[in-house]
């Protein structure tokens, strides 16, 4: 992917910053607070000038993306600057042979970056084992292919008589607090969604967001009930004096009802006690 843009100096701006606290951290250039830059985690090494602030805005000269992987061209008769942004899915080729490479060690193979309209995900093929323990063991060790990868979902095939028998998914979320031993082993596994061949034919995606959850109404302890309780004799209450005093509308009744009920919902609410059906 490439960006040409026109520029009259060799720094990128690249968004806010606040002054006083990267000027107390790392010092000043030429009276600017000074800002580390840095990529996959390692800090960009710094030749001349290095990236600043300068009225609110973070400048990084263009050679410190060089060592980012982008490649630079500099126009100097028309003052262009052309970027060559590296392409991810071959950077990542050979995180994929390495992984090939390690996951024969688990009798597993055939691990690929697939892509649907959600993104990437990492899919592998695992040898099922006669011990469901065994199996969870190669899973964790496979698990660690997440770390280095783009993906946030990996999708085990569980391999049995030369045909896919069932899948595990995993979430990158997960694995990076196990890897980091921040989850025991037994709670990753538990967090494990393990879909049928069934399951996955019917239009399963692995890597769909979540739906959001919808609000059911529920009650907890006493104090919810009795609210109910009031309720319920109140709304008889409001019925009588309704029918009292507009003998000759009943049909107005069905919304003088519905309004008193959206006032008890709201009261209902406030107490965290969920809605009325």
């Amino acid at each position: 992917m490439k960006i040409k843009y026109a520029a009259a100096s060799v720094l990128l701006v690249l968004g806010c910053a606040g002054v006083v606290q990267a000027s107390s951290l790392h010092g000043d250039f030429n009276g600017d607070p000074i800002v580390n830059v840095i990529a996959g985690g390692k800090k960009l090494l710094v030749e001349d000038v290095p990236a600043v602030i300068r009225e609110g805005r973070t400048l990084v000269p263009l050679y410190l993306l060089k060592q980012a992987g982008v490649d630079v061209k500099w126009d100097a008769d028309n003052y262009n600057v052309e970027l060559t942004l590296p392409d991810p899915s071959q950077s990542f080729s050979g995180n994929l042979k390495k992984m090939n490479e390690q996951a024969k060690e688990h009798e597993a193979g055939n691990v690929r970056l697939t892509y649907n309209e959600y993104g990437p995900y990492l899919q592998v093929d695992l040898k099922k084992a006669n011990d469901s323990n065994k199996d969870n063991d190669r899973i964790l060790a496979l698990s660690k292919f997440l770390i280095d990868s783009t993906a946030e979902t990996l999708v085990i095939d569980i391999i049995h008589l030369d045909d896919v028998a069932g899948r595990v998914i995993v979430r990158k979320a997960d694995a990076l607090e196990f890897h980091n031993k921040k989850l025991e082993d037994y709670k990753f596994v538990s967090k494990w969604e393990r879909a049928t061949v069934e399951k996955w034919k019917s239009g399963y995606v692995p890597n769909k967001p979540p739906e959001p959850e919808t609000p059911q109404a529920q009650y907890p302890g006493m104090a919810c009930r009795e609210m109910i309780a009031a309720y319920d004799a109140r709304v008889r209450e409001a019925v009588a004096n309704y029918n009292r005093n507009n003998p000759n509308n009943p049909q107005g009744l069905e919304q003088y009802i519905e309004d008193f009920k959206k006032g008890m919902n709201t009261v209902l609410k406030e107490a965290n006690c969920g809605l009325l059906e």
